[in-house]
């Protein structure tokens, strides 16, 4: 039975948007009453369609990003903030407890904590003592809530495994002889890969995939550009969902959306907690999927935080055309 499952999802995605509220206000604070940022960046998040058209679909992402966001949330609230130690500490143990279970449904997320959490200590302006404090207490959280995993990985593998053996398989559909960006897992069923168990499995996918690398290193150069253009297509990869109208209607969405983020991107050049939370999650699966096989699926969740920096994109053309409008 889908439907509850379909319910329990698009009550995570209106929480989402309620967390994409909190996110923005924090880490792009604005000073209009009515329509600030944060409000703007909510009703994006609202109707913007990949995102709401992803929470009725059954994938991980429906409870990852409300997590992320939460995540993200966390950290917009101790950085920079002038909080008692008790409550600082509650939040940070909340965070690395959100994020623990973030990477627990898309283990891709645990590559970007670390660099998350460098870049709030390196940026703190509040007491960089303060911040690395707060980052172990996140990190320690994080692992803390890994660990039950952790614990049933050795037991079932006699090692110690992070998250979960895909990583060959995923490296293998994103850089193989026969990868074209988009993924494709029949090789699972091939000799020599389907007759093998889990653990080794992973291990043959991945030497496969590194020698290929380096034995055919410009059709990998050339699969990072094909995987980079899918991550930011305007309209739908998939070869089933190409219609004329339905790419137009796409596109006239998807590319105003971009430029506003661009434009937010520029007016926030300075602001390195902006950058880091709003921006720096998008940048980072495009990085990750463009080794990985990449499509738009992937770009959703690192777009929803960067909805913030195209609030602020709105911002400065809506000021732009006021000024305008005065001054005729």
């Amino acid at each position: 039975r889908y439907l509850p499952i379909r319910l329990v999802q698009a009550a995570m995605g209106t929480l989402g948007v309620f967390f994409i509220y909190r996110l923005v206000a924090l880490a792009a604070p604005s000073n209009r009453p009515v329509w600030t940022t944060a409000m703007v960046a909510a009703a994006l998040a609202a109707v913007e369609p990949y995102g709401v058209g992803l929470g009725a679909l059954i994938l991980s992402e429906g409870p990852f990003i409300p997590l992320m966001l939460a995540s993200l949330w966390g950290l917009a609230s101790l950085w920079d903030r002038e909080a008692t130690q008790r409550h600082s500490a509650l939040v940070a143990m909340a965070t690395g407890l959100v994020t623990g279970a973030a990477i627990l449904v898309r283990p891709s997320w645990a590559l970007i904590v670390p660099l998350l959490l460098t870049a709030w200590v390196i940026g703190a302006r509040h007491g960089r003592q303060s911040a690395l404090k707060y980052a172990l207490l996140i990190a320690l959280a994080t692992v803390l809530t890994l660990t039950p995993w952790w614990v049933r990985n050795g037991r079932v593998f006699g090692r110690f495994v992070p998250t979960a053996l895909w990583v060959g398989a995923s490296l293998y559909d994103g850089l193989s002889p026969t990868a074209t960006g988009a993924s494709d897992m029949r090789f699972l069923n091939e000799p020599g890969v389907v007759e093998l168990d889990e653990s080794a499995q992973d291990a043959v996918l991945k030497r496969r995939s590194i020698n290929f690398v380096l034995a055919h290193p410009g059709r990998a150069v050339e699969l990072v550009w094909i995987k980079a253009g899918r991550f930011w297509s305007p309209w739908p990869n998939a070869d089933t969902l190409q219609n004329p109208t339905a790419n137009v209607l796409s596109a006239m969405v998807t590319v105003p959306l971009f430029g506003l983020v661009a434009i937010g991107i520029w007016d926030r050049r300075k602001d390195g907690r902006a950058l880091v939370l709003l921006a720096g999650p998008l940048m980072y699966f495009l990085v990750l999927h463009t080794v990985f096989v990449s499509s738009i699926r992937y770009r959703i969740p690192g777009l929803l935080p960067a909805l913030g920096l195209a609030a602020i994109g709105w911002g400065r053309i809506r000021v732009f055309l006021i000024s305008k409008s005065v001054s005729a």
